[in-house]
This record gives structure tokens, sequence and C-alpha cells, in this order.
């Protein structure tokens, strides 16, 4: 759904600001969250029967005279424990922590790229996000061949990231370039699926709503300040330097944590 949105939404976008000035992209787009706030309107929700009122009493009395807070701390120190036995859950924690610091950078450069670089305009950042949005679309259907190899295809997707993003980095042709970022697309989106999924069945059920929303709320504040450390940075350098840097940083972050894993796995594979 997501590289559905992109492809559509990004290629449209960019049509309709180059031909149409972005003030009309502007108005389209607030169109589209009416459009979508109709269509949210008419969903209906299941009633509560009897039966699901009475079990939910039942947990919350058997659960005595626990506190809001007290449930917090404890659910705080289950993830906390959760994380400490489970190597493969510490990879992927440390993939979310890390990561996001670099992904401002991309998101940064896409724009920087089209308009400057390329000298496409809103067209190019169109371009590019559509293609963005093909390699989201086809990392769903090949995702699915590294359910047996999780951990290593989530690794290896992040190393093969970055070595594109340095690669997109010296690049001058346009299809060229509109290739690797469906290619960069297609290796972080399997290696999204790979770890997520690894999250999944590493995090017992009730306690991966609170992982996820914790995972969440870190990545896009990071996100969020990354972005705005890359605008500035691009203002002081050169922009295929800073992509040059951020497609580096994704190569380190995954050979560390491939070293991390190593040597973890070893010592605990001694110890038993």
């Amino acid at each position: 759904m997501g590289g559905l949105v992109l492809v559509i939404g990004a290629a449209t976008g960019g049509i309709v600001s180059a031909f149409f000035g972005p003030q009309a992209a502007f108005m389209l787009n607030s169109a589209s969250f009416f459009a979508a706030g109709l269509i949210v309107r008419n969903i209906a929700f299941p009633p509560v029967t009897k039966e699901e009122v009475t079990r939910e009493d039942a947990h919350t009395e058997s659960r005595g005279s626990q506190t809001s807070f007290d449930n917090r701390i404890l659910g705080r120190s289950q993830i906390l424990q959760c994380i400490r036995i489970s190597l493969p859950l510490q990879v992927v924690i440390a993939f979310e922590l890390l990561v996001p610091f670099l992904n401002g950078i991309d998101n940064v450069l896409i724009s920087v790229y089209a308009v400057q670089e390329f000298k496409l305009g809103d067209t190019g950042i169109g371009l590019f996000y559509a293609a963005l949005g093909a390699g989201l679309i086809a990392s769903y259907a090949l995702g699915r061949l590294f359910s047996r190899s999780l951990l290593s295809g989530g690794l290896v997707c992040l190393l093969l990231e970055g070595i594109l993003l340095m690669g997109l980095s010296r690049m001058d042709h346009t299809w060229a370039a509109v290739a690797i970022y469906f290619f960069i697309s297609l290796a972080g989106g399997v290696g999204a699926i790979c770890l997520d999924t690894l999250l999944m069945r590493e995090t017992p059920l009730h306690l991966q709503g609170p992982l996820l929303g914790m995972l969440t709320a870190w990545s896009q504040g990071i996100i969020g300040l990354s972005m705005f450390g890359a605008g500035v940075a691009v203002e002081i350098m050169e922009p295929r330097m800073l992509g040059l840097i951020g497609g580096a940083g994704f190569v380190i972050i995954s050979i560390v944590i491939t070293m991390y894993y190593t040597r973890a796995r070893s010592r605990k594979a001694a110890n038993v």
C-alpha cells in the first residue's frame, strides 16, 4: 500500500506541480484528505458483546490492586527482559536505534538531487519517489524468499542499501539514478520485512504493541532531527558528498551490527 501511494501519489504530485504549480498540488492534497475523511467516517465497528465485557472485567479483577503506573513499570521490565534474552531482538533494536540517524539524509537528498543535481524540477521529485514506491511494491514479493534467513537477510539488505546510496552519489545519468532508487527501496523494503517479522517472532504477543510503539516514537523523532541536520549540512557541503557519507554510514552500521551478533552468538555458544 505504501508503495502504491508513492507510485501514484508522488508521480501525480510531480506532474501537477510541474504543469499547474505547487499551490494546485496542495489543493489536490487537501481534497484527498477530505475524501479520506468521508471514507473513514463510514467505517462501522461491531458492537461489544456482553461476553467480552465480562471477560475484560474478570481480567481486570485478576490483576488485583495494580495501578496503571505499576502496569507500565511491569511492562517495561518485561520488554527489557525479553530484549536481554533474545540476541536476534537485540540486533533488531540496534537497527531501529541507529539507522534513523541516517534516514533523514536520504529523505532530504531526494528533492535536492532531483532539483539541483539532475535539473529535473518537480517532475524529477515525483519520478524519484515513484521509483521508491515501485521498489516497495516489489519488496513485498521478494520478502517471502527470506523467511528462513530473516536476520542475515535484513543485514545484507542494509549493507546493499548503503552501497547503492554511495553509488547514487556518483551517478550522473537520470534513468540510472531512477533505477538505483528502485533498488534502494527494494533492498530497504525487504530488509524492513525481515526485521519486522523477526521482531514479531521474538516478542511475546502482549509486548508487541508497547515495543513497536516505543520504537516508532524513537525512529520518527530521530528521523525528524536527522532531516533538520541534513538540511543544515546540505547548505555547507556538496549534496553528493553528504549522500556518500550517508551511504557509508549504512555500510558501517551493518558491519558493526553483524560483528556484534557474531561475537555475542559465539560467547553464548561457549557458555552453553
